[in-house]
């Protein structure tokens, strides 16, 4: 058995030293891995101390790792479940890599799931979930321009009929999920709403949530939120095209202008969705795991966009370790 973990943790040294396929495998550069690793480990150490793998309180403080456990060291961990969002395998797949039985990757990914974002907000990359709150972050944060859109992500079909309904996109044709998004012009996820299914209209979400901005504020969106005008804020949004009446060639010329501005928050919901478990169809009915996992892709993107190994121009924050 210990041959088997030193076999894992040379593996793991062996793929650093390979640097593109380190960031296929977890979607982090070697360096960005390390950074949020120092903040990980603290506390994934601290859990382990008191609690089991099956999350259940210990009896007594174990301040050593046990030998026979199934990943050793925080590094590890924080691979494995990289590497799981990143990928979505099936998990049996992922537990014949890592030497493990499919019991226990679903037990790891539910405890390692909220440590990570629990690591992932103390480092100040989680964007902000309460409508109440973002007029006083954007002001926080002096940012007076932002892009608006909504991402969908594809579900099981239900079994009951009326569940089938709430939960199919007329758009996509599918069973989805949405999302709501605000981002800076650098790519910086600042706000994400609650999920939603996929029969909610866009605007619907922002009527819903209530949202208030600073005054003078410039908000960016596309045809699906025409109606939406919140006050004191300044809106940019294209020309609709129609039968009766088509767009002129100053009309298209502003669509064009204006499609072009949007361009960054289409990269950061493609940013986002590099995680295949947000990207491809979700295999769970748990509604908690399907708004944690959307978090940590919206706070990993976050880490891409700050990181100095990238090609972003962010800077309006530290990060908090």
């Amino acid at each position: 058995m210990m041959g088997l973990f030193l076999r894992k943790m040379e593996n793991l040294s062996k793929l650093k030293q390979h640097p593109s396929q380190f960031l296929s495998m977890t979607s982090l550069t070697v360096e960005e891995f390390e950074m949020l690793l120092d903040s990980f480990d603290p506390h994934c150490t601290k859990y382990f101390y008191y609690h089991t793998l099956q999350g259940k309180p210990r009896k007594k403080i174990s301040f050593k790792e046990q030998k026979n456990a199934c990943l050793k060291g925080s590094g590890l961990k924080l691979f494995f479940l990289l590497s799981y969002f990143k990928n979505y395998p099936l998990q049996q797949f992922h537990a014949s890599y890592f030497g493990v039985t499919q019991a226990k990757v679903s037990q790891l990914v539910k405890v390692l799931l909220p440590i990570l974002e629990k690591t992932l907000k103390g480092m100040g990359l989680v964007p902000s979930t309460t409508p109440g709150q973002l007029k006083s972050e954007l002001e926080k944060y002096q940012v007076w321009e932002a892009n608006m859109d909504v991402t969908e992500r594809e579900v099981n079909r239900s079994s009951d009929n009326e569940v089938q309904k709430e939960f199919y996109s007329g758009k996509k044709k599918r069973h989805t999920i949405k999302n709501n998004l605000l981002t800076e012009p650098s790519q910086y996820i600042l706000y994400l709403s609650e999920t939603y299914e996929g029969t909610v209209h866009d605007k619907k979400i922002c009527d819903i949530e209530k949202y208030s901005f600073p005054e003078k504020f410039l908000l960016r969106y596309d045809l699906g939120y025409i109606g939406y005008s919140p006050e004191n804020v300044t809106i940019e949004k294209p020309h609709k095209n129609t039968k009766l009446k088509p767009l002129t060639g100053q009309q298209k010329l502003e669509n064009k202008i204006i499609s072009g501005k949007r361009v960054p928050i289409e990269q950061a919901i493609s940013g986002v969705k590099r995680l295949k478990v947000v990207a491809d169809k979700i295999r769970t009915f748990c509604r908690e795991f399907r708004n944690s996992v959307m978090k940590i892709a919206c706070a990993i993107h976050n880490l891409r966009v700050w990181s100095h190994v990238r090609a972003y121009t962010c800077a309006r924050i530290n990060l908090n370790f």
